[in-house]
């Protein structure tokens, strides 16, 4: 089994992958909304609230269950995953470990966290 299969797996009923023309969409919004780097990562500069978060488990509390996340990878071969933050959050080791970059992503409250290999992890409100 992938790492991928892994994470669906840990989501369950609340994790769905998305379609390539979905997962083009919502990434063509991501970096609309959330600049990147030429090293795949955020444009921290560029974004209006950012925060170093460092206890991933206070973030569901701060969202409703019903607000749609994307879970996005820095590869272009994985589809894209709509879950919840709540969800995520319980599966947060299976989600990050698909890839070395990963970003959860709101497009309705435009607000993102990056999780990076070297342990980082941001929060940012656009």
């Amino acid at each position: 089994m992938t790492a991928f299969e892994r994470c669906i797996e840990a989501l369950g009923q609340e994790g769905q992958a998305l379609s390539k023309d979905e997962t083009k969409q919502i990434f063509q919004k991501f970096t609309s909304d959330f600049p990147i780097t030429n090293y795949a990562r955020i444009e921290w500069e560029a974004v209006e609230k950012k925060y170093e978060i460092t206890d991933v488990g206070a973030l569901p509390p701060l969202f409703e269950r019903d607000i749609p996340f994307y879970v996005l990878w820095n590869s272009d071969t994985l589809p894209i995953i709509q879950s919840n933050m709540h969800a995520i959050a319980n599966a947060i080791h299976y989600v990050t470990a698909v890839s070395f970059g990963t970003w959860l992503y709101s497009p309705d409250l435009k607000v993102v966290v990056e999780f990076y290999d070297d342990g980082t992890v941001f929060f940012g409100k656009m």
